[in-house]
């Protein structure tokens, strides 16, 4: 080991070696060295150990701040979602998924709480749904969802649904297809209800206060007709405000031109069909009686029962006093307001359209003045004209209602007297005492300007049934023939032309 002896080491090379060799090697140092070594060594070993502290503390420092982070959204996470929840809840609005190829229906709590059923109150699929949803929708639901998919991969219907109180409220459906089939068909849909009742029965009550707000008059009662509510409409038409009607009935506005059968067959239609409309006469505040069309609809609940009316009506006065005009016009003497000979030539082929089921015997009596044209040339036109209009007067005071009394011109008049049974002899009997009666009346004194005037009249009178007389030339020839025997016997008479069967 001579080489040792002489070999100058590296004093970290020394004191390894001694850890080396087993012999005792003589170190000649100097202490400041070996203290100073020393030293270093701690430096380096606290400096290793504060490194290593320090990455701990960092990998520590990061792992609490990654945790509370995690913690922190996780916490955000259900904040979301308790938000969420709770949103759906006060909107009323569920989740809903939809496997179309396995036909499977999923609904989350919300869903079935927005209908008033507790969750999971039945097993929900397909044909429950159709169930809930009203008849008129159910039938173009899935082709209404499935055409908006395919146009744009979303869909938004509404429909009406059944709830737990057995009342069809308003949905909204909204969904979106997240799958789609190779061929571009809808696989998997999933979306949202929304119950939108309280929304749609707002719409339909602003609907109603603008529809109240129109120009039609608008009448509503409760199922026993007391007066509920009535529009500004109405008002102007009838002249009553809606404080002065409420608790009334519609029988308050009665004109009195209507008898109590038109009334029972308005009611019957009424209760039968559920609405009933025609025309109507009904008398304003200022007892003016007017003409209005009307229509009354019978509102009932989901059981069917009525629980209001609702009356819609217009004033058509101005209107029926047009056609009456022009119906007068068309049918009635301008001069008299007798009927016209167009009114007459109805009358007649009533008559006969009547006698094929109902053979009764009928008159005709062709009426002229005596020595009328004395009259008019003595004080005029305008005489002659109030002796008409009085004449026409009393030939309508003395035959019925079921009878027609016409003005052919001048001074030339006809009454047919209907339906005076199905024996000759006694409709012989009732014409002669009607003529009579009109030859009596038509002779009395007329009030002229020029004083009371007296004139007489010639009647000729024809009984006829549809088989005697084909036609009403025929019966005005023999009535006139009649008329002018009457004249040849001495006027201010009656003659009568038997049928020839009874001659």
């Amino acid at each position: 080991y001579e080489h040792v002896k002489h070999y100058v080491h590296h004093t970290l090379n020394v004191f390894r070696s001694a850890h080396t060799f087993g012999f005792i090697v003589e170190i000649k140092t100097d202490e400041q060295v070996v203290l100073t070594y020393g030293d270093k060594e701690r430096r380096k070993i606290l400096w290793l150990s504060a490194a290593l502290i320090l990455c701990l503390g960092v990998l520590f420092a990061t792992l609490v701040i990654r945790y509370l982070k995690e913690n922190e959204r996780q916490k955000r996470q259900l904040t979301y979602e308790k938000q969420f929840r709770i949103a759906m809840e006060a909107t009323q609005t569920g989740l809903w998924t939809w496997d179309i190829i396995s036909d499977h229906v999923t609904w989350d709590p919300q869903c079935f709480k927005l209908l008033g059923y507790e969750p999971d109150a039945f097993e929900i699929s397909l044909e429950k749904i159709y169930q809930l949803t009203h008849p008129d929708e159910a039938a173009t639901m899935y082709f209404a969802i499935k055409e908006q998919i395919i146009a744009k991969h979303a869909f938004v219907i509404e429909r009406r649904m059944l709830n737990a109180r057995n009342e069809w409220v308003y949905v909204q459906v909204r969904g979106k297809a997240v799958e789609m089939t190779d061929e571009g068909e809808p696989k998997l849909l999933t979306g949202v209800y929304i119950n939108i009742d309280a929304q749609k029965k707002a719409e339909h009550l602003h609907l109603s206060a603008v529809a109240f707000d129109t120009q039609e008059a608008i009448l509503i009662t409760d199922a026993n007709e007391k007066i509920l509510k009535a529009n500004e409409a109405f008002t102007r038409i009838t002249g009553y405000s809606e404080s002065e009607i409420i608790g009334e009935t519609p029988r308050f506005f009665r004109s009195g031109k209507h008898d109590k059968a038109f009334y029972t067959a308005m009611w019957q239609e009424l209760l039968t069909k559920g609405f009933w409309q025609g025309e109507m006469w009904n008398k304003r505040k200022n007892e003016e009686v007017f003409a209005e069309f009307l229509t009354i609809t019978a509102i009932k609940n989901t059981e069917g029962k009525t629980t209001h009316y609702i009356a819609n009506l217009s004033d058509i006065t101005q209107h029926k006093v047009a056609q009456e005009q022009i119906h007068e016009m068309a049918y009635y003497d301008p001069l008299t307001h007798l009927a016209n000979r167009r009114l007459l030539d109805e009358t007649m082929q009533h008559l006969w359209d009547e006698g094929k089921s109902k053979p009764h015997y009928h008159a005709l009596l062709f009426i002229d003045l005596d020595h009328f044209k004395t009259l008019n040339d003595r004080y005029g036109h305008d005489a002659g004209d109030m002796l008409l209009v009085q004449v026409a007067a009393r030939l309508k005071d003395v035959v019925r209602k079921s009878d027609l009394a016409v003005r052919l011109g001048g001074d030339e008049f006809i009454v047919v007297l209907c339906e005076l049974g199905n024996h000759y002899g006694m409709a012989h009997y009732l014409a002669q005492s009607v003529a009579q009666k009109i030859l009596t009346h038509l002779c009395e004194p007329y009030a002229l300007l020029e004083g009371n005037y007296t004139i007489g009249a010639s009647i000729g009178c024809v009984l006829f049934t549809s088989d005697t007389h084909p036609d009403i030339t025929a019966i005005l020839k023999e009535a006139d023939s009649a008329m002018y025997q009457a004249k040849t016997n001495g006027r201010n008479r009656i003659y009568f032309r038997d049928d020839a069967a009874h001659s």
